[in-house]
C-alpha cells in the first residue's frame, strides 16, 4: 500500500500520514497545501506594511530600518 507523508513546512516534521491512494489522503494533502500557502502569503504581506513603516513607527515597535529591511528582504517561503 501506498503511503504519503506530508511534511509541516513551519517544522520539517512529517505533519500527518495518510494510508493510501484515497480520497481523504489527497483532500488531507490539498487543505495542507491551502494552509501553507496561506502562511505564505500573510508572511509577504506582512513583510511589505513593515517594510513601508516610517522610522517613527518602527522605533515604537523596537525596529531598526534595517532590521525591517533584513526582514522585508525574506523570501515568503522562509519564516
Amino acid at each position: 500500500m501506498l503511503a504519503i507523508n506530508i511534511i509541516n513546512i513551519n517544522t520539517g516534521r512529517p505533519w500527518r500520514t495518510a494510508e493510501g491512494p484515497g480520497r481523504v489522503a489527497i483532500l488531507q494533502l490539498v487543505a495542507h497545501g491551502l494552509s501553507a500557502l496561506s502562511v505564505m502569503y500573510g508572511r509577504s504581506r506582512q513583510r511589505r506594511v513593515l517594510a513601508r513603516l516610517d522610522d517613527r513607527l518602527l522605533d515604537d515597535i523596537g525596529q531598526s530600518r534595517a532590521d525591517a529591511h533584513a526582514e522585508a528582504a525574506k523570501p515568503f517561503w522562509r519564516p
